[in-house]
């Protein structure tokens, strides 16, 4: 899965893009890059999160320089995903997270985990929100991931 999110000033995350579908890894790679460029001049930096375990390990090293504005950033998940989501749970509560109501597979997986086949969008939102929210100092206004 495949997801773009956007970080505004006054700690606001807004889901910009999802591609969610099963993609060889060479098609994973080309997406990445073509996506980091596609929205590499709109932003002042970009974050390409990826879970650095099985093909992510591979894509964080073939996908190398793309930009003095993109940061390739392994994500090594520390708890499990039940726990990672409950940690940002506070910021749903607190309006910090945007989701477009056309976004009803977005708001489907949120509102039923971890009662729900498939996760995958929730890990993506929650490993985001907790780099975010990990992070000890302020980005600029504007901050795009991609995951």
């Amino acid at each position: 899965m495949f997801a773009l999110y956007e970080g505004i000033l006054e700690q606001k995350y807004y889901l910009v893009s999802l591609v969610r579908k099963k993609i060889n890894y060479p098609e994973l790679k080309n997406l990445t890059k073509k996506l980091a460029r596609e929205y590499q001049p709109k932003f002042i930096l970009i974050f390409i999160l990826i879970e650095d375990k099985a093909s992510g390990q591979q894509l964080i090293q073939d996908i190398g320089f793309l930009g003095d504005n993109i940061r390739v950033i392994g994500i090594k998940p520390r708890f499990d995903k039940v726990t990672r989501f409950a940690s940002v749970v506070p910021l749903f509560q607190s309006a910090s997270v945007l989701i477009s109501k056309q976004s009803s597979i977005i708001l489907k997986e949120l509102l039923n985990f971890p009662h729900i086949k498939n996760d995958d969008i929730v890990d993506s939102v929650s490993q985001f929100l907790n780099f975010m929210k990990d992070k000890s100092f302020k980005y600029p206004a504007r901050i795009r991931s991609l995951i």
